[in-house]
C-alpha cells in the first residue's frame, strides 16, 4: 500500500496489518469478552492513523530542516527516514526525535479535552472510540520516549549525550538503551505480554550491535 500525504511518500507493509489485528483482537476480547468486529476495526484504524500522525511529526520537522522525508509503516510501528545534503546538528536531531511522541501526546490531550467538552454539553458520544484515541496516542507518546534504541527516546538520548559528551556519548546512549530494553523485556515477559517482550528483546539486540559501532549515522526515527 503506497500513497502520499503532504507530498511525503508513505509505504504500508503487510506486517503492520497482521500485528495490529493480533493486538486489536486481544484488546477487543479484554474490552468486550470476545473479539467484537466493530471494536477490532476501530482499534486497527485508530492505531494506523495514530502511527501515521507520529511519523508525520518526524517527517514534517525533518523537512523544515531542509531534508527529504519518507514514511514506512511496518511490524514495529513506523519509520520516518530522511535524506539530504546538509549535516543536521545534534539539537536538530533531538527536535526531530521528539516531534513524533509530542504529536501523539498532543492528540491524546486534545481528544481528552474534547471528551470533557462533550460531557459538559451533555452530548451523547461513543466513549469507547474516543477513549481508544486517548489511550493509543498516550501509550505511543510515552512508550516512544523510553531511552531505548531505535525508539525516539533512544535517538533523543543519543543526540543529547553526543552534544554533551562528544563521541563517547553515542556509546553511552546505546549502553543505557541495552540495559533499559532488557529490563522492560523481562518485565513484559513476567507480566505475560509476549509480543512486547519479543520486540524489546530485539531492541536490546540492536542496542548491543550499536555499542560495537556507536558512530553509525542516525537518519531515521
Amino acid at each position: 500500500m503506497n500513497f502520499k500525504i503532504f507530498n511525503i511518500p508513505v509505504t504500508v507493509k503487510w506486517s503492520f496489518w497482521i500485528l495490529s489485528l493480533l493486538i486489536g483482537s486481544n484488546f477487543a476480547r479484554q474490552t468486550n469478552g470476545r473479539t467484537a468486529l466493530p471494536i477490532l476495526a476501530s482499534f486497527v484504524g485508530i492505531l494506523f492513523v495514530s502511527i501515521l500522525i507520529h511519523e508525520l511529526g518526524h517527517a514534517l520537522w525533518a523537512r523544515w530542516y531542509g531534508m527529504t522525508p519518507s514514511i514506512e509503516i511496518h511490524l514495529f510501528g513506523g519509520t520516518a527516514r530522511y535524506t539530504g545534503t546538509k549535516q543536521l546538528t545534534h539539537g536538530q536531531n533531538l527536535m526531530i526525535s521528539l516531534a513524533g511522541p509530542v504529536s501523539n501526546i498532543l492528540l491524546a490531550g486534545l481528544s481528552f479535552i474534547f471528551i470533557l467538552f462533550l460531557a459538559y454539553l451533555n452530548v451523547g458520544v461513543n466513549d469507547k472510540i474516543l477513549s481508544m484515541i486517548v489511550f493509543i496516542n498516550l501509550f505511543l507518546g510515552i512508550f516512544n520516549l523510553l531511552p531505548i534504541y531505535p525508539m525516539d527516546g533512544g535517538y533523543a538520548l543519543n543526540a543529547g549525550l553526543k552534544k554533551w559528551k562528544g563521541p563517547t556519548g553515542a556509546k553511552l546512549s546505546y549502553q543505557i538503551s541495552f540495559i533499559m530494553a532488557l529490563a522492560f523485556a523481562s518485565l513484559s515477559f513476567y507480566t505475560g505480554n509476549s509480543i512486547m517482550a519479543l520486540m524489546l528483546g530485539y531492541f536490546a539486540f540492536l542496542s548491543y550491535k550499536m555499542i560495537k559501532s556507536p558512530e553509525s549515522t542516525l537518519h531515521f526515527h
